[in-house]
């Protein structure tokens, strides 16, 4: 299953068995977090039925002053504080209980989001972490467009579900806890209060269920499509602005961003209308019981407790069944949010943990063995590749686009497994999970300048030390790597040297400045061996020739390798590799004319 998309078996996950998933992955830690929350919530249905029933004395000598003998304990206290106003007391008792219940109330409402944004900062995490240590592979078969989505919009709305299951467990008990109150008390009042209230939320959430669900994954697919043109659009801002496409791109845009927000504003609509076909019906009730009471004359008082006790019910039940079926729709309304996060979260392959390697000297040789290649559903790429790399040595690589030599390089790198064949450094197996400290050595003396460089938004400084915090950086080193890869003097003329930001991806920068600028970035970590490539395809020929000349120098002797086209970026190599058909063909620099024509015939 690609994770661009939501299939039919995802949409088909009960929320009860993704819930159950989400709360097995949280930390013991937050756990513990969650069971305090749930503590606190119990309190706040006791303090509720404090506060219900501190209302029935008050409102019964509201109504008939005599009923105050039904109340032993409010006549002790009048009688020890001596006051002779019980209905005063009570008063008091009763705004008492309502001020515990208003800052418990708050109180459960605070700690809910602080324990939800813990729990998000959790889940994001894990969902940062679990991406950026997948294999290279799953990373060249993911839209990248699929991880910013779920960062940005599915992270948030799965916290938003987290805070929702929160709420609606809090609505629950503190409900609860109301209804048996009112039971206890009125047994018709609860009763009413339940049918008008309890039914219709129940009818309006069934009929609610399906269109939900459905909104949730239709408005998560086109929330990933949005995001997707973005990213095209402006990744390819040059040719939209020459060819006057603007049009084109924003049609596209808002054939995806109209529904989706159609589809947002009815999942929101859903989701709090309720609450008012609930105040009505509860206000026409009040009405209608009153009528009804008044025909009675003599029950006129006990009438009056009855129409305060309904009202108070609904005005405590109300805000707690309202959030329950609010956090029910926002549950069901994200879904689809958290079942992406789930496939991008499950898709963990590769362990965490990292192994520090100090320093470690390339001795003698990197070697590969009969390496096979083949990505999935595709023809082989290559077979039985077998290369020596000395120390010291200086490599070309040279074929035709599309031959392989990138993925090659992938491979010696590490970043990609060949699907057959050995890899050994100095003698040691690197390409195998059990040898992943071998691999880490290896990669620890490894500088690499890729085709495509990317450039943070960020100074020229932290662009070169890349990786190391702004603190920890070396600065003789940056000035160095600088000299060395023949960008130091550009940098000198900006306007804040190398503390100058260079703009996102290096925007203002030419193709060689900013070839020259990774050139320095591989020189800055120290490397032994050296991989390019295409690392100088942007740069005129006498700096290039500077930059070859400076990496050649006796004194320092890094182990290189080189893909090129250029002819003159190989003329100083020890051994010089075609890459055709399938095969590496050492030829000498005087037969490479000659290779090139007869490949390109």
């Amino acid at each position: 299953m690609m994770l661009s998309t939501l299939s039919k078996n995802d949409s088909q996950e009960s929320i009860f068995s993704l819930l159950k998933w989400l709360y097995k992955i949280i930390s013991k830690k937050n756990k513990i977090k969650l069971f305090s929350l749930l503590l606190l919530i119990l309190s706040c249905g006791f303090s509720e039925v404090l506060a219900i029933s501190a209302v029935i004395p008050f409102l019964d000598m509201l109504s008939d002053p005599e009923k105050v003998n039904n109340y032993v304990f409010l006549i002790k206290i009048t009688k020890f504080i001596n006051f002779p106003r019980p209905i005063v007391i009570s008063g008091f008792f009763l705004i008492l209980a309502n001020v515990l219940n208003l800052y418990l109330r708050l109180l459960n409402i605070k700690k809910i989001n602080q324990v939800t944004a813990q729990l998000g900062n959790e889940l994001s995490n894990n969902l940062f972490s679990t991406t950026i240590y997948q294999p290279y592979n799953y990373h060249l078969n993911i839209n990248s467009s699929v991880i910013i989505n779920a960062v940005a919009d599915d992270v948030p709305k799965t916290i938003n579900v987290l805070s929702s299951v929160n709420e609606l467990i809090s609505g629950f008990i503190i409900a609860s806890f109301i209804v048996l109150t009112l039971l206890i008390i009125d047994f018709r009042v609860a009763l009413i209060s339940l049918i008008v209230f309890g039914l219709t939320y129940i009818f309006v959430a069934k009929r609610a269920n399906k269109k939900l669900v459905s909104n949730s994954f239709k408005s998560t697919q086109a929330s990933s499509d949005q995001i997707r043109i973005v990213q095209e659009t402006f990744d390819s801002i040059q040719e939209v602005i020459l060819y006057s496409d603007q049009k084109i791109f924003l049609k596209e845009y808002d054939a995806r961003d109209k529904p989706l927000r159609k589809l947002r504003a009815e999942n929101n609509f859903i989701a709090v209308y309720p609450k008012f076909i609930i105040e009505a019906l509860g206000i026409i009730f009040i009405i209608v019981l009153g009528m009804i009471f008044s025909i009675d004359v003599e029950n006129n008082m006990l009438a009056i407790t009855s129409l305060g006790l309904f009202a108070l019910a609904s005005q405590k039940l109300l805000p707690s069944l309202q959030l329950i079926y609010s956090s029910y729709a926002r549950i069901k309304g994200n879904k689809a949010s958290v079942q992406r996060v789930k496939n991008l979260l499950i898709s963990d392959k590769l362990s965490r943990e990292l192994i520090s390697v100090k320093d470690y000297l390339f001795k003698e040789k990197f070697e590969l063995k009969d390496i096979s290649f083949c990505y999935p559903n595709e023809k082989p790429l290559f077979s039985n590749i077998n290369l020596n790399i000395i120390k010291g040595e200086k490599i070309g690589l040279i074929g035709k686009t599309g031959c392989g030599k990138s993925t090659l390089i992938s491979i010696i790198l590490g970043l990609l497994e060949p699907n057959n064949g050995e890899i050994f450094l100095d003698g040691k197996l690197i390409n195998s999970v059990k040898n992943k400290l071998n691999l880490t050595k290896w990669q620890k003396c490894i500088g690499y300048v890729p085709q495509k460089i990317y450039l943070q938004n960020r100074s020229f400084a932290e662009n070169i030390a890349f990786g190391v915090n702004k603190k920890e950086i070396d600065f003789q080193r940056v000035i160095y790597a600088a000299k060395y890869s023949e960008i130091d003097k550009f940098i000198e003329t900006t306007k804040f040297g190398y503390q100058t930001n260079i703009g996102e991806r290096g925007i203002q920068l030419s193709g060689g400045q900013i070839q020259r600028i990774a050139i320095a970035r591989a020189i800055y970590r120290k490397p032994q061996i050296l991989f390019f490539d295409e690392a100088t395809s942007a740069l005129d020929i006498n700096t290039e020739e500077k930059i070859i000349n400076n990496l050649f120098k006796d004194d320092i002797n890094y182990t290189i390798f080189f893909i090129s086209h250029r002819l003159q970026t190989l003329k100083q190599c020890d051994t010089i590799y075609h890459f055709n058909k399938q095969k590496l063909q050492n030829v000498s620099f005087k037969e490479l004319d000659k290779v090139l024509s007869f490949e390109s015939l």
